[in-house]
């Protein structure tokens, strides 16, 4: 009996201080093996690079018209959208360890949003929140849930997940992983209810130098500029033009033309139903008009 008292107190005594060390908050670092700071850029990219895609970024999803849902690009040469981070709470030493209440903020963002900061968004639906930006103007019928993000461990060093703990939960202290799912324009940032089934998304974080606050983002298209449309695999593209229909008089029918020296005809873009002048990939309800020279 003390003989089995005796290996049950020495059991205890080594696996104790290992399981502290294990969840025992760590300082974050970046892939340089520096760590990371509040104000800093940095990039978030997927852990295992090139197969798991890109750097996370900022898109347009669904009927929005402005980027502002937190995607991960599927390339994976694209480093996606830089940074930083805020500490929430007045906790410590101004350093970032994991389990640390952030703020997350793009660097820059697109003109027809003002605010950067990350948050999470409900519509009460099966489907699961997802990670976006701005405030509620940008989400109407959904919610935006009161919460902080964190970083936390994922597997082997300098791997980490992010997590996004709400303010009001059932049992309280409950936090969720972000998780990933597709979309039209990139993985969607998404919160986890199923850690049994769904992986949380596994990142590390990339120093983005000198990336400026006051970077003024440049859409691929503005309204009202003439452009011509071209085949990208140039030099072998040929130009959008139009030409006579069999049954009319007039230029109705759009054609890419067999030369590849023609520019074809220059085309304009309009967004019908809202003032901002930004066309993005997957704007809605946008025309061009072609215009002859």
């Amino acid at each position: 009996m003390k003989l089995a008292l005796l290996a049950l107190f020495a059991l205890s005594t080594t696996l104790l201080p290992l399981a502290m060390a294990l969840m025992a908050p760590e300082q974050v670092m970046d892939t340089s093996g520096n760590a990371i700071f509040p104000g800093r850029n940095f990039y978030i990219m997927p852990a295992l690079f090139g197969v798991n895609g890109g750097g996370v970024k900022f898109g347009i999803t669904g009927n929005q018209f402005c980027p502002v849902t937190v995607l991960q690009d599927y390339s994976g040469v694209e480093i996606g959208a830089p940074v930083k981070f805020a500490i929430k709470q007045d906790i410590g030493p101004g350093m970032i360890f994991t389990g640390t209440p952030l703020a997350i903020s793009f660097t820059y963002s697109p003109g027809c949003v003002g605010a950067r900061e990350w948050v999470a968004i409900d519509d009460d639906s099966e489907a699961p929140a997802f990670v976006g930006f701005g405030n509620h103007i940008y989400y109407s019928g959904q919610r935006i849930i009161d919460g902080v993000f964190k970083i936390e461990k994922a597997g082997q060093i300098g791997f980490y997940k992010l997590v996004f703990c709400p303010t009001a939960t059932a049992p309280p202290g409950l936090c969720y992983d972000i998780g990933r799912r597709n979309d039209r324009y990139g993985w969607r940032l998404v919160l986890l209810k199923d850690e049994v089934e769904d992986a949380a998304f596994t990142v590390v974080f990339v120093d983005a130098g000198n990336a400026s606050s006051g970077h003024k983002w440049q859409p691929d298209f503005l309204q009202s500029r003439v452009l011509h449309i071209a085949n990208h695999m140039r030099p072998t593209g040929r130009r959008i033009k139009a030409r006579q229909n069999r049954n009319s008089k007039c230029l109705v029918t759009i054609l890419q033309d067999y030369s590849e020296i023609n520019n074809g005809f220059p085309v304009k873009f309009t967004i019908k139903g809202t003032s901002t002048l930004e066309i993005y990939e997957g704007t809605r309800g946008w025309k061009s008009s072609s215009q002859r020279n």
